[in-house]
């Protein structure tokens, strides 16, 4: 398994780990040390975390990875923040930002007002009669959208409809194993990107 999101899975772990036990403080290591582990040996690890090799081997194993090669693999093919910018933002001086954040603004405005002028209301009641009759209703999405699921599961629960999500990617695709097809799947993407940073969510019959 190549997860770029290792990163996201190791503060998903720390977020959800209210106990703070053994997996917490290895996941906090970790990512306090997140961009030297590609480099670092088993027992390099293990040594910075105070515990022993088989500990991290068993927390790796937790997180879905065959072993702490795949899971060092999967830490240096890790998506990093430049991901999130064009190289105009990248390069930008301070007494560029200005318009660079005004041009954003606007498309933000614009794409709200195109949405809006663009509402298949046919669409979205056949989209609810599908969720009223599903048996099954999922949410897809990667970091931030991923929280929007959660939104969304939280209103839905509210009129008795229960929906599947969880802000952690592995687990949103153990969810998709088990969907029908009697089954809803909302795919949630801020930038259209879910599909292509997980080009094997094709395989779980995700549907739209």
């Amino acid at each position: 398994m190549n997860n770029p999101f290792v990163l996201n899975q190791l503060l998903h772990l720390m977020n959800e780990n209210y106990q703070k036990d053994a997996n917490y403080m290895i996941a906090k290591t970790m990512l306090n040390h997140f961009d030297e582990l590609p480099a670092m040996t088993i027992q390099d690890v293990a040594d910075i975390c105070f515990v022993s090799c088989a500990s991290i081997s068993r927390f790796v194993r937790l997180l879905g990875y065959s072993g702490f090669t795949e899971f060092k693999r999967s830490c240096e093919k890790s998506l990093g923040i430049e991901t999130d910018y064009s190289l105009e933002v990248k390069r930008a001086k301070k007494e560029d930002l200005l318009p660079i954040y005004s041009r954003f603004t606007e498309q933000s405005i614009q794409n709200i007002q195109n949405a809006f002028e663009t509402v298949d209301v046919e669409q979205m009641d056949r989209i609810c009669t599908w969720m009223k009759e599903a048996d099954r209703i999922a949410v897809f999405g990667l970091e931030f959208a991923s929280v929007i699921g959660l939104h969304i599961q939280s209103r839905m629960a509210r009129m008795g409809k229960i929906v599947e999500t969880s802000l952690d990617l592995q687990e949103q695709m153990e969810v998709a194993l088990y969907l029908g097809n009697q089954s809803v799947a909302l795919l949630v993407t801020m930038e259209g990107g879910f599909l292509c940073r997980k080009k094997d969510a094709r395989r779980h019959r995700l549907q739209a």
